[in-house]
């Protein structure tokens, strides 16, 4: 052994000369605010395939192709929530809302007119049925004009909603999908015949005037000014100028990979459905229109909607989707760099990330300036799954071979210490003093003594119910995600004597946990991530509904930095979410990696993505996130308890101010729904108290169980679990 470590002195002596010599490089942090960037920030979910899409005031209505007109709250557009659906008499196709009505095509059943006035679920007044099979709907004044399939243009006065009537028919020269009207002309997306101009300033007579075609499949029109912006399913956008609408002329054209299936213009700017793509297209210079920015969420887009500075588009896959469109930049990767391998995990220590590779072992990649990382080591052909980094060694979990610990005095060139042989999958390893604590996979939990590095060794083992992935320790207690077992959550405290204290179901899917203070988050695959309140680790509670992912990928991994969650997606990148309320979590935005994400590790500088096609990325913290600057005063906390606990039938809250302001005080079910509101006003720093007789905000009395109080104080929020006892 001093052979071994007398033969890496100096590479010791170089990498703190190093370290002493990049220091300020190693000090900067990349960060920017994510909220001000393009970006998908939320969805809802559908059932079936997502159609159309329209935006009134703080609500979105969007058709589902299973039969039905959905109502979503999107007052905070990050956060949307369905709150209202009514079925249809068939497949609806698209929406348009004017007034208190909304208008939807229903396929065969033509036109059906639902009041949006009265309830969130709207209630339809009236339906009017058309010949063919009714793919689109535009209002202009009294009248609706359908697109009506094979059958072209449906004129329907709709003066009473209540009784529409067919008021002028005429048909197109193909199959119309799509219609648009702009003053006194119609335009339909005409299939192969492109697209078709009717004059309508005499709705109960329309004619047909000009029409503008070339090769492929028309679904889309959009009309701007003197231009209508055409979408084929093959070519991309074609531009068309319309100043004399008997006489469309070609413009310009932007290509897109996967062809277009729907557009969007407003000021400057058009956004283009392509695939699975959102495509933001400058128009400031109409003679070339440049695709600027561009997000994949790997969910192929039927519609669109712009409304304050969002766009919501209907998708097939799931359901609604909104990206933030203010600023038409998306946040991409600081640098990258080749590593040749599978990285599934990654942690970090100094100037180093570590990388559990499945094909080249550990690889060692020098992150001291973010921009351009480089390989600085590596050890083997181990198949490596897991890694932690503690102090001067290195835990491997292995595909086959157990617990690896190396030794990294020199940080780039790790050195075998010993090994346990597990002859299973080590799915995940987190070690806390002298213990390492390990997930197998199917052979559940495992604990291991590392107290002497040269000779680590087993001192218990667990099984759980599902598939073990990873852990988390909070407290005597690890908290193991479980596949469709959601999360076990097993007594350390003598970790030669393990015993499962409480398997949480309710999580199915769980992928990865992590903890911060009394909250947790667990990632549940296609559906997203969970909050969990651990204030009593023995008996965690889920707090809210989970976070959604871009286009239902897989959440992986997650990483709880300050009042934000870093999630890996898999195809997609990281999913930043604002957790300052764990009630209600929001996405603040999303950065694209190429490739398939696979793992991530946050750093002092940034964060770092391990692609399973062999690159590694590094990407901005959200601003908020930075580490706070030396000998600078921290915030003061904001403090809760009551008393007393377990309660019946009331129980007394006290709380303190940190500093003079508004303060909130809210009682939540284990839902995360409002149940009660006790403080809402300006108060000075100080100490206060209130009484909750268990009763919420209409005074009937609520069941047993648990309930939580949530202060907001001086930019800080606390929160403490009571117990209703009935």
């Amino acid at each position: 052994m001093s052979i071994s470590i007398r033969s890496h002195i100096p590479g010791v002596i170089l990498t703190l000369l190093l370290i002493v010599l990049i220091s300020s490089i190693a000090h900067a942090q990349y960060c920017v605010d994510y909220n001000e960037y393009f970006s998908w920030v939320g969805s809802v979910t559908t059932p079936n395939y997502a159609s159309g899409v329209a935006v009134a005031g703080a609500y979105a209505y969007y058709t589902d192709t299973g039969s039905a007109l959905r109502k979503v709250d999107v007052s905070n557009p990050r956060r949307p929530e369905t709150i209202g659906a009514t079925a249809t008499s068939g497949q609806a196709n698209s929406v348009v809302v004017q007034g208190n009505f909304a208008y939807v095509a229903v396929g065969p059943a033509g036109l059906q007119i639902f009041d949006i006035s009265l309830h969130n679920n709207p209630t339809l007044v009236g339906t009017v049925d058309t010949p063919d099979a009714a793919w689109c709907v535009a209002v202009s004044g009294n009248f609706a004009y359908v697109a009506d399939h094979d059958s072209g243009l449906q004129v329907i006065d709709i003066t009473d909603p209540a009784h529409p009537v067919i008021a002028a028919s005429r048909p197109t020269l193909d199959s119309a999908f799509y219609v648009v009207v702009a003053g006194n002309y119609a335009y339909i997306a005409d299939d192969t015949a492109g697209m078709t101009v009717f004059n309508i300033s005499n709705p109960r007579a329309p004619v047909r005037i000009g029409n503008y075609s070339r090769y492929g499949h028309l679904r889309h029109v959009a009309v701007d000014g003197n231009y209508a912006y055409l979408s084929y399913t093959t070519d991309g956008l074609i531009i068309v100028n319309i100043t004399s609408p008997s006489s469309p002329t070609f413009y310009r054209s932007v290509t897109a990979p996967h062809g277009a299936t729907a557009s969007a213009v407003s000021g400057t700017k058009a956004y283009l459905v392509s695939g699975s793509d959102l495509h933001i297209i400058d128009l400031s210079n109409m003679a070339l229109p440049t695709i600027i920015a561009t997000f994949d969420s790997n969910t192929y887009g039927n519609s669109i909607a712009v409304a304050n500075g969002y766009a919501y588009l209907a998708c097939r896959q799931d359901g609604m989707e909104i990206y933030a469109i203010s600023n038409p930049v998306a946040v991409g990767v600081v640098g990258s760099a080749n590593v040749s391998g599978y990285g599934y995990e990654i942690d970090i220590h100094g100037l180093y990330a570590y990388t559990a590779d499945r094909v080249n072992g550990i690889q060692v990649i020098g992150i001291a300036n973010p921009e351009a990382p480089v390989i600085a080591g590596n050890y083997g052909s181990t198949l490596a799954l897991a890694v932690d980094v503690v102090d001067n060694y290195l835990y491997l979990g292995t595909l086959s071979n157990g617990i690896k610990i190396f030794s990294i005095i020199n940080p780039a060139a790790p050195i075998l210490s010993g090994t346990e042989s597990v002859s299973t999958i080590a799915n995940d390893v987190t070690v806390a003093g002298n213990v390492a604590y390990v997930t197998m996979s199917t052979f559940g939990f495992r604990t291991i003594d590392v107290s002497e590095p040269s000779n680590p060794h087993t001192m218990g083992t667990i099984d759980t119910p599902g598939d073990a992935q990873s852990v988390c320790l909070i407290g005597e207690y690890a908290y193991v995600a479980d596949g469709i077992n959601g999360v076990q959550v097993i007594d350390v405290s003598d970790p030669s004597t393990l015993s499962i204290v409480w398997p949480l179901f309710t999580v199915p899917g769980a992928t990865d946990v992590d903890a911060l203070g009394n909250i947790a988050c667990v990632t549940r695959g296609i559906n997203g991530t969970q909050f969990v309140d651990v204030s009593i680790p023995d008996s965690p509670v889920l707090i809210g509904l989970p976070v959604p992912t871009p286009g239902l990928q897989e959440a992986l991994e997650v990483h709880m930095i300050n009042n934000y969650v870093y999630v890996t997606v898999k195809n997609i990148g990281i999913q930043i979410i604002n957790a300052f309320n764990p009630y209600e979590p929001w996405t603040v935005g999303v950065v694209e990696t190429p490739g398939q994400t696979w793992a991530a590790a946050i750093g002092e500088n940034g964060a770092y993505v391990s692609d399973y096609l062999g690159e590694f990325y590094a990407v901005p913290l959200h601003c908020d996130d930075l580490t706070p600057v030396a000998n600078q005063p921290q915030p003061v906390r904001a403090n809760i308890t009551n008393i007393p606990n377990p309660f019946n039938p009331q129980t007394t809250i006290k709380y303190d101010t940190p500093v003079d302001g508004r303060v909130t005080l809210r009682i939540y079910d284990v839902r995360g729904a409002l149940v009660r509101t006790l403080v809402d006003t300006d108060l000075p720093r100080g100490a206060y108290q209130a009484t909750w007789d268990g009763r919420d905000a209409s005074g009937r009395g609520m069941p047993s169980g648990s309930y939580f109080a949530r202060l907001e104080a001086g930019g800080k929020v606390e929160t403490v679990r009571m117990s209703l006892v009935r």
